[in-house]
């Protein structure tokens, strides 16, 4: 095994072992957002079911370009989701809209 392959299978398997770390913790959060949005829980689990995919493909094909490509832009679509969402979780734990502090409001 030359560098470049050992470096290749590395990064491939990083990848890959990123993509389902990703996938786990959507799927743990399906059930709340389900019960929140009932399009968020579907957007989760299909996130979930693609990333699964994304580390399959990366650690079995042996030219992972799309891999690499799907993943990238499900992970960018996920995070520009979760920036543009306005709610906000509290400390109780509990997801709910809130309005700003009152010493930050412009009144």
């Amino acid at each position: 095994m030359n560098s470049t392959n050992a470096a290749d299978t590395s990064l491939r398997g990083l990848g890959a072992c990123c993509a389902v770390a990703n996938a786990v913790l959507h799927t743990l959060l399906i059930p709340d957002h389900l019960e929140e949005k009932f399009y968020i829980g579907v957007l989760f689990a299909v996130g979930s079911a693609v990333m699964l995919a994304v580390a399959l493909a990366l650690a079995i094909t042996k030219r992972p370009l799309a891999a690499w490509l799907t993943g990238a832009l499900v992970s960018l679509g996920m995070i520009m989701h979760s920036r543009s969402c306005s709610r906000s979780i509290t400390p109780a734990g509990d997801r709910s809209m809130r309005p700003p502090p009152a010493a930050l409001s412009a009144r």
